[in-house]
Order: C-alpha cells, then structure tokens, then sequence
C-alpha cells in the first residue's frame, strides 16, 4: 500500500515523522483489508471481544440507540480515523459502529494493537494523540449541543469537517464531499432533520454555505468563522500544512520534551521542562516538533495559582537563562518576547 495514499499515514504525520520502520508496521496492520457494504454494522453496543478499526476508505459513525428508539449520533468517522479505540479495554462496548457509505476497513485485534505499542512507542503516542484529537472533538460537540443556537452548531460541524477533510488530503479550503443525510446530520447535532433543512437554506441565503448533492460549499470562509465563532484550536492540526522540523541532538530531544510537558501544564514553564529532559533523556519519546510550538504562544509562562510563576520570578528567570539560550541557538529559533535572547548577559 502506497504510503502517500494512506489516509492514517497522513493523518499521523502531522504529530510526528513517521520513520521507514513505523511506515512499514502501519502498512502492515492495513495489509488486509475489509470491503464493507454501506449500512453495516461493525460494533454493537454491549458487544465483548474488542477489536479496534482503522477506516481506509468510505464514511462511518459512532452512536447510541435509546430504549424510545431514538438514536445519539456520537461521532462521524472519516477516512484514516481509528474506531472503537474507545472501548477496547472495557468490558463491553460502550457504542455502536456503523458504515455510511461503502468502506474500506482494517482489523487490528486487541493482542496486535498492545504489541505495536510495545515495539513502536512512537507510534502508540502518535495513535494517543489521535485517540485524544478525537476526545477533543466529542467535547466540543457537547459544548454545542449545550451552549450553541441551532446555527452555530451546522455552521461549527462543516467548519470542523472540512478541516478534518483537509488533514487528509480529501478537502480544499472550500470545496468537499460530504454524504452525511440530514437525518444523520440531526441525530448528531442535537435537532430534527427539519430544522436542519431550515438552517442550511438560512446559511445558503446569507451566502455562507452551500450543501447540495452530497457536496458542501463553504463560499464565504471568513464569514462562517465569524458566525460560528468557530476557533480551530481542538483540533491540533497546523494551519497551513507546515511540516514538522527536525532539531539537531540533544536540543531536538530537550525541545520535544519540553513542548510535550509545558503545554499541557505538567511542568509550568519550558525552561524547567527543557532542564529536566536534560536529566532524563532516555525517556524523551520523539526529536521531532512542529516550528508553531516553539512560537511565543506555547512558550509563554502559564499561570498557575498556587505559586508565582511570572517571567520576574527569580527562580524562573535563572533557569531560564541557563536553559534557554543554547535551545534558541541550536534550534534557530527566535525567543519569546519576554525570554532572554542568546547575546543577553546574566545578571
């Protein structure tokens, strides 16, 4: 299997580069795959002997069928998504799974997937930062369904979509095939498939959003985001395609490991978590980061209410004199605005 057209190989690209050793066990475990028909169910809810599923090709989805009948979608699945991760150390299944479309589906059983982890760690945190991409997206669709007016939330789930489209190369900036029914489209956001009519004839009207034989026209980007007051941040995926930079030595495994650790609050600040990767090498998982977290934004202190920790702290400005100018001058990267730059002298 071609990796350039491997829709999972894409997708877990943009967190890390994969080496010639990772590439070839992710073809491995899609070596054979799985022609579904549409509307087949692959997981029902209360089902034992777990499998996780890689999705090739084609649509699916994730959902709930009430004791009334009714049906909670919880999540679409595009292609290079991984399914049923989320219960595949439960007991039983939590959810259903379902094509929508015809799908090209690979199998990786319960033992397959342990020993992966255990022979490509990065892989596994590669597969963990999708599983987690995942969660994010779940909740922001909770927050939707909880806080948002009926067009925010249509507005919202195309911006989402195409963006996730994009990831893997099956969207433009605008343009998409989305074969999602309006029925599909109310279970999941929380409406009848009426008001979901009604909705998109509102967003077509105002020149925003085009839906029309199964393929969805945003004509006026700029604008939905401005409706929606849609902000892209849960989905951790760059922008604009950058890819990821490779550091030399020890700066790329310190650089990695203070990134992993300061912008999710293990550790408050980048210079301390640069300082103790620097202790502990061994247990650095990657040498590669994207250019956009060594920004100002995800190298700024984060506040943290049981103790001081702004860029005047003592304590933090020594560490971070010692610590940071080497990383800047092996990574080539400007500071922070408020980080010493590599000429400035100690105090």
């Amino acid at each position: 299997m071609p990796h350039a057209e491997n829709a999972l190989v894409r997708k877990l690209s943009n967190f890390i580069r994969l080496s010639p050793e990772e590439l070839a066990c992710l073809s491995e475990i899609q070596s054979k795959p799985s022609n579904i028909e549409s509307k087949t169910e692959l997981v029902h809810e209360g089902q034992t002997g777990h499998r996780a599923y890689i999705l090739q090709s084609g649509w699916a989805y994730a959902y709930k069928l009430l004791p009334d009948g009714g049906k909670q979608v919880i999540a679409f699945s595009v292609p290079g998504d991984l399914m049923g991760v989320r219960s595949i150390l439960l007991r039983t299944s939590d959810h259903s799974i379902a094509t929508i479309t015809d799908a090209v589906v690979s199998v990786i059983p319960l033992p397959r997937m342990i020993q992966m982890f255990k022979d490509f760690p990065r892989l596994g945190v590669a597969i963990l930062w999708a599983i987690s991409r995942d969660e994010a997206i779940t909740v922001e669709h909770l927050v939707g369904m909880g806080r948002r007016s009926a067009i925010d939330r249509v507005a919202n789930f195309f911006m989402e979509l195409g963006q996730r489209l994009q990831l893997v190369g099956l969207a433009s900036n605008t343009n998409f095939e989305c074969p999602l029914s309006q029925y599909l489209l109310a279970d999941a956001l929380g409406l009848t498939a009426i008001h979901v009519n009604r909705v998109l004839r509102q967003l077509r009207e105002k020149g925003l959003i085009t839906v029309k034989e199964h393929h969805v026209v945003i004509n006026d980007v700029k604008g939905l985001i401005k409706l929606a007051g849609y902000d892209a941040g849960y989905l951790d995926q760059p922008r604009d395609g950058a890819p990821f930079a490779r550091l030399p030595g020890k700066a790329a495994r310190f650089a990695s490991f203070a990134m992993c650790l300061s912008t999710r609050g293990a550790i408050e600040t980048p210079a301390l978590a640069i300082a103790t990767a620097a202790r502990f090498p061994a247990i650095v998982p990657t040498p590669l980061i994207r250019p956009d977290r060594l920004g100002a934004r995800a190298l700024s202190i984060q506040p943290v209410a049981s103790r001081d920790v702004r860029p005047n702290n003592p304590a933090i400005d020594r560490q971070k004199r010692m610590t940071w100018p080497l990383l800047t001058r092996r990574a080539g990267e400007a500071a922070s605005p408020w980080l010493p730059s590599a000429n400035s002298s100690a105090r």
